[in-house]
């Protein structure tokens, strides 16, 4: 489960990972 989350925030790039951030940890599962 760890490594499955720490890919997904990998792939996203640093200019849309700032916008997301807040988004990731409520809707990580929901969102992908």
């Amino acid at each position: 489960p760890t490594p499955y989350a720490f890919t997904l925030r990998t792939s996203f790039p640093p200019a849309s990972a700032t916008p997301v951030v807040g988004e990731v940890p409520e809707g990580l599962g929901c969102s992908v």
